[in-house]
């Protein structure tokens, strides 16, 4: 790493930048072949380099500087070579723009409304509450129509394998492992699924079809075990974030209904 930093610095040496810091605001802080480089130019680039970056820190500070240097370095050589002018790049440039200015929307929308800690509070409380009873070890046996899943449950009835049926029944991929399907938390599941789980007892399987939207199901329980529920410690930053993209999916919907969209058919 060390050798890596002198040759970077080498290689700024060369190419003429120099750097002086400055203490805030816009003022310049390094030129690269005479293009200046500021302090409001720093702050954009280590949003997008390292959100969490310590610019208080000398080292941290620097390491960014000589990044940024690397980077117009590159750009300068690609403009002097018109690469700028490729269909390729005012594409990718393009696409760069709408990705930044609807992102721009998106913090709006988030500082106008943010999420607060008492909201990713009852979010949990109400998960917690929806996985307390318990998840649940299973296998299935998938098929597509109902008459399939009556015969496979006849020969459960007649007493071959559970396994042996899902391998020549099941159309799911679980059907090469017997129809295992591991651990399940009925409220991850359709909710004809989820409540065949809970009715079922261990070490049976379901006596009816079960029907969802993947077809006709056969499910057999063969474990069951308390949910374990993190602390709201561990998972606040989690439920926090998945509830702004919440937010913001409920405002992309707001925005269809108003919009005229016509996708054509692939």
């Amino acid at each position: 790493m060390q050798s890596l930093m002198k040759s970077i610095s080498a290689l700024f040496l060369l190419c003429a930048v120099s750097i002086s810091f400055a203490a805030d605001g816009d003022k310049q802080i390094a030129t690269v072949n005479g293009e200046p480089i500021t302090t409001a130019d720093l702050l954009t680039y280590a949003k997008i380099k390292n959100p969490k970056a310590d610019l208080n820190s000398p080292q941290t500070r620097q390491q960014l500087i000589q990044a940024y240097v690397g980077r117009e370095l590159l750009f300068q050589e690609a403009m002097k070579q018109n690469l700028n002018e490729s269909e390729r790049v005012q594409l990718a440039l393009d696409n760069q723009r709408r990705e930044v200015i609807s992102q721009a929307l998106v913090a709006k929308i988030l500082n106008q409304n943010p999420v607060t800690e008492a909201q990713a509070r009852a979010f949990y409380q109400q998960q917690a509450e929806t996985s307390k009873a318990a998840e649940y070890k299973a296998a299935h046996i998938l098929t597509q129509s109902q008459q399939q899943a009556e015969e496979a449950i006849g020969k459960l009835n007649s007493g071959t394998d559970f396994a042996q049926v899902a391998r020549d029944f099941s159309s799911d991929s679980s059907a090469s492992r017997g129809g295992e399907i591991g651990w399940i938390n009925p409220a991850r599941m359709p909710e004809n699924f989820a409540a065949a789980l809970q009715n079922t007892r261990v070490g049976e399987y379901t006596k009816t079809p079960v029907q969802t939207n993947f077809g006709w199901h056969v499910i057999k329980v063969e474990a069951s075990r308390p949910v374990s529920v993190p602390d709201f410690a561990q998972v606040k930053d989690r439920l926090m974030q998945l509830l702004a993209e919440q937010r913001v999916s409920e405002y992309v919907a707001e925005l269809q209904k108003k919009a005229d969209i016509k996708i054509n058919n692939q």
